[in-house]
């Protein structure tokens, strides 16, 4: 079968790549669409774990192909959305409840180093990592079952609740998809800010109100007619984090989401004054992954917006350099073996 390997000079291309095994407990799937993640962009340089032939990618959405034996419950034509997170069961996190931050999940999560991720055209997965995608959802849109269950995670960490108002700090996929999520939710007080003009206009027409970066304050003051209850910061900007803390109003809660390279520099003064709650916020839970499903149902429309292009297996490599270009007006790339399109 095709799919995408990484090469001795870190590019990525389409190659012939061994057929999966589908194992007792396990599914193959049909690869519909994989989604380009942040992690992915970093871990192309990583050598070490992401080695020579290794296939990447894990927001994965498809359709059963064979299931292997003791699987129940599923049959050929479902469509699902794959949870990522396998935890290996020995360590500290996954003995105490918290698998989803399982400290060995490198070694045994799909697309994350070692098990064959979902740039190919077929995947073999244990069944207990299946989401079935609502009725009016099509795999495409199910694709952003995972990076959705992230925003998702964030927003349940924050305690998010009916009347808060929120202020969203960067426009890239994943402060698209916390708006999107808010939306979901019914949560309607959202402002997202964000430097870029072309993605500002791209959540603006979506619906939600935007500003740029210039006077955050007064911005976002406009916008929501008081300080914010809650900051998500998912820029990853080494600044945006003493933003956040500034913008929050009292007794509020500020979410950190985005991943700088360097250190954040944050006033202790304002947070101890207003009694903030800073809050980290990484990967997601499989009870989240399955409520992403569910938002996913209630919006399918909002959610598809956000996808701006679905490129075939000898165009990730382009893809990935664009991402990662200055002034980059993507928000979601996916990528697949057999649907590609202009968005």
């Amino acid at each position: 079968m095709r799919g995408v390997v990484i090469t001795e000079d870190r590019t990525l291309e389409s190659a012939e790549v061994p057929e999966p095994e589908v194992g007792a407990g396990q599914v193959l799937l049909s690869v519909a669409y994989c989604g380009i993640c942040g992690s992915d962009l970093h871990s192309i340089n990583n050598p070490v774990r992401f080695h020579p032939g290794y296939v990447m990618g894990h927001e994965i959405s498809g359709e059963v192909l064979e299931t292997g034996p003791g699987v129940t419950g599923w049959a050929p034509g479902d469509r699902v959305a794959v949870y990522h997170a396998i935890g290996c069961g020995e360590c500290l996190m996954c003995t105490s409840g918290a698998s989803y931050r399982c400290t060995n999940s490198g070694g045994t999560s799909i697309g994350h180093g070692v098990i064959q991720g979902g740039y190919a055209e077929r995947i073999a997965v244990p069944e207990f990592l299946l989401q079935r995608l609502p009725d009016n959802v099509d795999v495409r849109v199910g694709a952003l079952a995972e990076p959705l269950a992230i925003a998702t995670h964030g927003l349940n960490k924050a305690s998010i609740k009916s009347g808060d108002a929120v202020c969203i700090l960067g426009a890239g996929p994943i402060g698209a998809l916390h708006a999107c999520a808010l939306a979901a939710r019914g949560i309607e007080s959202v402002v997202v800010l964000e430097p870029n003009e072309t993605r500002r206009a791209m959540i603006a027409a979506l619906g939600f109100a935007t500003a740029g970066i210039d006077d955050p304050v007064g911005a976002v003051t406009a916008a929501l007619g008081r300080a914010p209850d809650v900051v998500f910061e998912c820029s990853g900007n080494e600044n945006a984090a003493n933003t956040g803390i500034t913008l929050a109003a009292t007794f509020g809660r500020v979410m950190m989401t985005g991943r700088p390279y360097g250190l954040s520099l944050m006033s202790e003064g304002d947070i101890g004054r207003k009694e903030l709650q800073v809050l980290g916020a990484a990967s997601c839970t499989a009870e989240e992954f399955a409520q992403a499903a569910v938002l996913l149902g209630a919006r399918p429309e909002l959610f598809s917006a956000l996808i701006t292009a679905a490129v075939g297996f000898d165009a990730v490599d382009a893809a990935f350099k664009q991402l990662v270009a200055p002034g980059n007006t993507n928000l979601k790339v996916l990528v697949t073996g057999r649907h590609a399109d202009a968005g």
